[in-house]
């Protein structure tokens, strides 16, 4: 993490708006007066940037929950090793506030995992969290038609609203059980 200007040097007072590109904000020393100078100018944010969960204290999520946001705040969920910090982190900023169709979570798939662990990934989320998972297949790969089918399913949510994985393949005719 490197800090280059604090959103009190950028912002321009004619917008009420603004964007953020840091690629982890929370890691910042910076965090908690960006936040404040947010919230004291009464300006919308969009995190274009998936935070880190793993780091997420109570203090952070209830700043969080405090900002205005402009669309979703992103997260993510890219190994399986990480499930029991992403838990705590949601629990976090779904506690102090944070409405779960306002989260998505990034779902790094296709890299390092099974197919299976990437389901079970989207499946936690949609089904104990209820926020959004999105499938970010690795390399944009497109050879694994599991993987395509996990991405298309999760990423459209009317799709995982109203079937399971399974479901979806079935209707598909697309062998996504273990070992098809």
């Amino acid at each position: 993490m490197r800090d280059y200007q604090s959103v009190s040097e950028f912002h321009d007072a004619r917008h009420k708006r603004i964007i953020l590109l840091d690629n982890n904000f929370f890691a910042s020393p910076k965090w908690r007066g960006n936040l404040a100078y947010i919230n004291d100018h009464h300006l919308k944010v969009s995190f274009c940037q998936g935070l880190d969960l793993r780091i997420m204290t109570d203090e952070m999520a209830t700043a969080l929950a405090m900002t205005k946001l402009d669309g979703q705040v992103h997260f993510a969920f890219d190994h399986m090793s990480d499930e029991p910090m992403v838990r705590r982190g949601l629990a976090k900023v779904i506690g102090a506030g944070v409405k779960p169709e306002y989260i998505s979570v990034y779902v790094l798939a296709g890299f390092d995992s099974t197919i299976e662990e990437d389901i079970k990934r989207c499946s936690i989320l949609w089904d104990e969290y209820h926020v959004h998972p999105f499938v970010m297949k690795y390399n944009g790969t497109k050879a694994n038609p599991k993987l395509n089918a996990l991405a298309r399913w999760a990423n459209r949510p009317a799709c995982h609203r109203n079937h399971t994985f399974k479901e979806y393949c079935d209707q598909r005719a697309i062998a996504c059980e273990r070992g098809a």
